[in-house]
């Protein structure tokens, strides 16, 4: 099953989402996290839904193809005490939402309107997600901004897997402007 929890996604989406979910509050309803990771058993059986097994599409996204498996996607919906409701005008309302917290609302998109999902690229594309980019919190450097030189400041240590920055404070951070590579500072 997906994961619900907030720290499960990628650090640059995360302080996104707790806004999003802050403001997302209407007439009693508030918003929830439904999914955010998922792995690739996962998104294989919800590429398979209305296509190879019954149930209506949920996705176009074959498996690798997610945010959700890169962490960079959640989807919502509301709830009021133990009700839960996937109403059409709460999403609508939440995704005039989106652009205020940075983030991209799947009720936007052409193709497939994906009214409980929102994301986080920084303009990335799919394919660099998939060879390893990842978005940074902001701006140009997440860290130190004071780097002048053409070296990896000593002790840094090189980032291979975004889980790595989760608790890792703005100031132990450093991202080298040229390979866009994100090292842990000692």
């Amino acid at each position: 099953m997906a994961s619900r929890n907030i720290e499960d996604l990628h650090i640059s989406i995360q302080d996104k989402a707790r806004k999003l979910l802050d403001l997302a509050k209407f007439d009693g309803w508030e918003a929830f996290i439904t999914a955010g990771y998922r792995d690739c058993k996962e998104q294989a059986e919800l590429y398979a839904q209305g296509r190879t097994k019954p149930g209506k599409r949920v996705t176009n996204a074959k498996p690798g193809q997610s945010l959700h498996q890169y962490r960079l996607a959640f989807d919502i919906a509301f709830r009021k005490g133990r009700e839960v409701s996937f109403r059409l005008d709460r999403f609508l309302k939440a995704g005039k939402l989106a652009k205020q917290c940075g983030l991209e609302w799947g009720g936007l998109w052409q193709n497939f309107r994906d009214y409980p999902h929102y994301q986080y690229t920084q303009g990335l594309s799919l394919g660099d997600i998939q060879r390893g980019d990842r978005p940074l919190m902001s701006g140009t450097y997440i860290g130190t901004t004071s780097y002048a030189g053409g070296t990896i400041p000593k002790g840094a240590i090189k980032i291979r897997d975004p889980k790595e920055l989760n608790g890792l404070s703005k100031d132990k951070i450093w991202r080298d402007p040229n390979s866009k590579d994100m090292y842990k500072l000692l």
